[in-house]
């Protein structure tokens, strides 16, 4: 995608100036080219909700409970690991749902040929707002792994343990 440099008046003039080429082109009123314009817009976005699925709801990494939040950015930097964690957690503990999606598609991948990888953990999810939880959860991953005190198996192995005991 372009990086649009045009301001709000710019964009407009430059509206002003196709309109004005197109009644000229169709011979129509200006008024009418306006009308099919926005008939036109509204069907470019059409509700998602028509076609079966819920709105998009836009989940962000402070919405995750610490628990699970920590799980997945482990897994996210590190999905050597997922493996372990797939064996000793199920995804129905994880409290948050957009959460659960994508430790299951973790937990699937797991079984797969190629194991777990980042991209395919993306590829995985079907929702375009739990990709972009994944980008999200990859980013604070980094910025925290450098400052961690502990390597990623033994933070994983704690979790999993205050996890269990937290659950009880």
């Amino acid at each position: 995608p372009r990086l649009n440099l045009l301001t709000r008046e710019q964009q407009r003039l430059r509206e002003q100036q196709v309109l004005r080429r197109l009644t000229r082109q169709f011979g129509v009123e200006e008024t009418m080219v306006r009308e099919r314009l926005a008939q036109l817009r509204t069907l470019v976005r059409p509700n998602r909700e028509e076609f079966g699925s819920p709105a998009a709801e836009r989940v962000s990494v402070e919405d995750l409970d610490p628990l699970s939040r920590e799980l997945l950015e482990i897994l996210c930097r590190h999905p050597e690991l997922a493996d372990l964690a797939c064996e000793r957690l199920e995804p129905a503990r994880l409290e948050n749902s957009a959460a659960r999606e994508i430790y299951r598609a973790i937990c699937r991948l797991t079984d797969a040929p190629d194991g777990v990888e980042y991209a395919r953990v993306r590829a995985e999810l079907d929702r375009p707002e739990l990709k972009n939880l994944w980008c999200d959860l990859d980013y604070w991953a980094a910025a925290k792994e450098e400052h961690a005190a502990d390597p990623p198996h033994q933070r994983l192995a704690a979790l999993l343990t205050r996890w269990t005991w937290d659950q009880q």
